[in-house]
């Protein structure tokens, strides 16, 4: 039976492969967010976006912000180095 993880690895495989066809929605934004580890504020300040929009775009309630669909090669970047250096290599303070 596989894991977890590996069935969100699998979920993000499938976004990423239907990413050449258009923008990315507010739930595949998300769950590559999600599956990064990092809040909308974290994400935002990663990839110069304003949080308070890609929160309503998460939420359904705004249109996509330009640079949302950079999540992609976040996210790719991420899959290659795992969590830990992935923040590390970003200077992310992840402190709660």
């Amino acid at each position: 039976m596989r894991g977890v993880q590996d069935i969100h690895h699998e979920i993000a495989d499938r976004i990423l492969a239907k990413c050449g066809t258009g923008t990315l929605g507010a739930a595949q934004f998300r769950f590559l967010r999600k599956e990064i580890g990092l809040t909308v504020n974290e994400l935002c300040a990663e990839l110069g976006l304003d949080s308070e929009n890609v929160k309503a775009w998460e939420n359904e309630t705004a249109f996509a912000p330009m640079g949302t669909d950079n999540i992609v090669d976040l996210y790719k970047d991420y899959r290659k180095v795992g969590f830990i250096e992935f923040i590390a290599a970003r200077n992310l303070n992840l402190a709660a």
